[in-house]
């Protein structure tokens, strides 16, 4: 557990959804300037890859910046990062592991804001590139592609009979 310091509770090492504020801050402010220049994918994947502690939280800043409907080019670009990102990074590390639970959000978002179909392909090529190089296993990127076309997250499970 989480010690207290100063009368707070600390944050968990792993699992808070908290980035340190100027982190965060940071991170979404690269976003909001993002471009489809490999210098200014490169600089936000520099930023990204310096702070592999904080992927929980700025995963956490992604998908708020999502959230925020910056239109479908900045999500797009957002898209590209992670691509870059994904490729260099640890196939078991942080990265893959806190950025794949916002995925589908951020592709969906993609799919509603895009403007037409060819920019809908823009996104469907990067989820295929996904399966085709094996960066999550088939049955994720099947699940990533439904989001990518715009259909809803699967249902939840429903619990065990009694």
């Amino acid at each position: 557990g989480a010690e207290r310091v100063g009368g707070a509770r600390a944050p968990e090492a792993r699992g808070d959804r908290r980035a340190p504020p100027m982190a965060s801050a940071e991170f979404k402010a690269l976003l909001a300037q993002l471009e489809g220049t490999k210098e200014s994918i490169g600089q936000a994947k520099k930023f990204l890859v310096e702070r592999l502690r904080d992927t929980a939280a700025l995963a956490a800043a992604l998908r708020e910046h999502v959230e925020a409907r910056p239109g479908f080019t900045k999500v797009l670009y957002a898209i590209y990062l992670l691509n870059d990102v994904f490729f260099t990074a640890d196939k078991d590390g942080p990265f893959r592991r806190d950025f794949l639970p916002e995925l589908g959000g951020v592709l969906r978002a993609a799919a509603a804001a895009a403007p037409d179909d060819a920019s809908k392909q823009k996104v469907a090529r990067v989820v295929d590139l996904w399966g085709a190089k094996k960066v999550f296993p088939a049955a994720t990127v099947q699940t990533l592609k439904a989001a990518a076309n715009g259909e809803a997250p699967p249902p939840a499970p429903a619990p065990p009979p009694p």
